[in-house]
């Protein structure tokens, strides 16, 4: 049947015009539903009437939630054969600018490029470079995306090209991705998204000082709400670029020699509610030492700040009594022990009723925190990296030692290479929560030893049990399902409750999880 229109003929549904669609949608369908070639001409201009409001209601209704997420994968994890080449085929007819598959296009409200860094030969590399380049080309015909999220993926001045040109897009994240080298200084186009409300830069590799004029130039928006970067040069320049950003989330790491730089921006950025600051591994010590005291800065303004996170030296001019969360963990607490500072730095606490606390192992053990929080309701203690230390000596001790806190909620934190033996070994956490953390804080309903799994309370006939919640379900059920015997040469497992095999359905609970779950915590 011939077509001579490129769009459906209008049809009103009351007083409102349903907008026409091109014919090849329905006409899809049609060609599935009618294959007698003999069906008379009249029934068939009656079927395809029909299939007209269908279609534009399918218009409507589903595409935008099919349509709403395209995700570019280097490995193409998860697609099958025949999807493989449905999708490409789309892809294709968008380079190429056809009708529909523009149409389908505007649908997308959501982009991703993930895991196009490949870790094998530069054969292997050079295979893929080539499948980026042209999902890159094709990113622009997307004009009404909204979010865009780059993850392992080769940054190159045609995709920051094409990033310039998506000029809806609210929020742009950009994590664990390489830079290439730019063949001269003026190959990225510095222009503002004006639509921009949120920027995510982190952990960047290779040659990003060259991106950093163009990614601020990115945020010079008077829209930017949310600011989260590891990379002090790009929060630098964002900051002496701006004027007046509404920020009301800024988050990064910076350079105690460049403090003041950041506090002339705090000072003229009242709209913040949350606030994370934090120094680089890389700060050289001097700097380190330097910041222990900042007497000479100025107090800001932060009316409405609610979280905060920074260095205990930068606590006094920054805390307002409107925060209600606060966290005094820097990244060098991780490493090393403080022993300069002093409990004077906390007398700002005396200010507010403060409900959620994060501090570094050695301010439990060394200030009253009873003083300065006598209402804190949550706690999380963040333990440094240590040699191999049994978990039992560690718990112990921190027990012995510190203030006397009534609580609801303790968190214990431990580097990952540290608690990566027992973070499944329910059984030995158990007994840590009933031997010395229940008894310690007799008032605390919930406690954390791994950032996966939660103790909680519960009353029983005998007086109280503790029983386990797995807070990340999925995350879990990977682990256990791995199959790399290296993992479990080194890695606990003991269930407590049933806990671990609730997470499993009768299909999914193979052999191998069964034994691993029935080890008993031993290696």
């Amino acid at each position: 049947m011939a077509v001579r229109s490129s769009r459906s003929p209008a049809r009103t549904d009351g007083q409102r015009p349903l907008t026409g669609i091109p014919v090849e949608i329905y006409m899809l369908i049609v060609d599935e539903l009618l294959e007698d070639a003999d069906m008379p001409l009249v029934e068939r201009k009656s079927i395809l009437s029909n299939m007209n409001l269908v279609c534009r209601l399918f218009s409507a209704l589903v595409a935008p939630k099919l349509f709403s997420l395209v995700s570019f994968r280097g490995a193409h994890v998860g697609a099958s054969e025949s999807g493989k080449r449905r999708r490409d085929s789309w892809l294709k007819q968008l380079a190429q600018g056809e009708e529909t598959a523009c149409l389908l296009g505007t649908f997308v409200r959501h982009v991703e490029y993930v895991d196009w860094m490949p870790q094998g030969t530069p054969a292997q590399r050079d295979r893929v470079i080539p499948d980026l380049g042209r999902h890159v080309h094709i990113l622009p015909r997307f004009s009404n995306l909204k979010k865009l999220h780059l993850d392992h993926t080769p940054i190159s001045s045609d995709l920051f090209g094409a990033i310039t040109s998506l000029t809806r897009l609210e929020t742009l994240t950009i994590e664990h991705c390489s830079y290439h080298t730019l063949r001269t200084k003026k190959a990225l186009p510095e222009a503002s998204l004006p639509h921009l409300v949120e920027l995510n830069v982190s952990m960047v590799e290779d040659d990003f000082a060259a991106y950093v004029p163009a990614l601020a130039s990115l945020a010079t928006t008077p829209t930017l709400q949310s600011l989260k970067t590891t990379e002090w040069p790009l929060a630098r320049a964002i900051m002496e670029a701006s004027t007046d950003v509404p920020l009301k989330h800024f988050e990064t790491t910076y350079m105690p020699s460049d403090v003041h730089i950041l506090f002339a921006f705090l000072c003229r950025t009242p709209t913040l509610t949350s606030l994370c600051l934090t120094t680089p591994l890389d700060a050289p010590d001097d700097d380190l030492r330097s910041s222990s005291s900042h007497s000479a800065l100025p107090d800001t303004s932060l009316p409405r700040l609610r979280e905060l996170r920074c260095p205990l030296s930068l606590l006094a001019p920054l805390f307002r009594p409107s925060v209600s969360r606060l966290n005094l963990v820097d990244t060098s607490d991780w490493f090393r022990l403080n022993s300069a500072s002093s409990s004077r730095l906390l007398e700002p606490l005396e200010q507010c009723a403060l409900k959620e606390l994060d501090v570094p192992m050695w301010a439990w053990h060394r200030f009253p925190l009873q003083r300065y929080t006598p209402k804190l309701a949550k706690l999380a203690v963040c333990f440094p990296l240590l040699p191999m230390i049994p978990l039992e000596t560690m718990i112990g001790a921190f027990c012995n030692f510190g203030p006397k806190l009534s609580l609801q909620t303790l968190e214990l934190r431990f580097a990952d290479s540290v608690y990566a033996t027992w973070k499944l070994n329910l059984r030995m956490q158990h007994n840590m929560v009933v031997a010395y953390l229940a008894r310690r804080f007799p008032t605390a309903s919930c406690f954390t030893l791994a950032d996966a799994i939660e103790w909680h309370r519960v009353a029983n006939a005998n007086g109280s049990a503790w029983q386990p919640v797995v807070r990340e379900r999925e995350c879990v059920k990977e682990l256990l399902q791995c199959k790399d015997n290296t993992v479990w040469e080194f890695m606990e497992v003991a269930d407590y409750d049933g806990a671990l095999a609730a997470l499993f359905t009768e299909g999914e609970m193979t052999a191998a999880i069964a034994k691993r779950l029935s080890r008993g915590g031993a290696h």
